[in-house]
């Protein structure tokens, strides 16, 4: 089982140890990072701990956003159905085309 904290960090908890679930929760971690760098200013981005049918994750709230998004790791996890693509600008005004989950 992981922990994840405001901000991005993590800690595994070694009793569980799982790997796989850490890596991905890295990978995760990452791509908030990413978009992170792209915010302009200094303020850091909402992120919140959060929790989906019992799975823990970080969440980020945009009251501005028009849709909501989540990692391909947590749909897997979650066992949630795919939606049709769309294209998605960034905090930082890249443009991102979703077509899988």
């Amino acid at each position: 089982m992981v922990e994840a904290t405001e901000g991005g960090q993590h800690k595994e908890d070694t009793d569980h140890g799982d790997i796989l679930e850490v890596n991905k929760l890295q990978e995760d971690c990452c791509r908030l990072m990413q978009l992170q760098a792209c915010k302009d200013g200094s303020e850091s981005l909402p992120l919140y701990d959060g929790s989906c049918a019992g799975k823990r994750m970080l969440v980020l709230l945009d009251s501005g956003a028009s849709s909501s998004y989540i990692s391909p790791n947590m749909v897997k996890n979650l066992e949630m159905v795919q939606v049709e693509a769309r294209e998605v600008e960034t905090a930082g005004g890249h443009r991102l085309h979703i077509d899988k989950m």
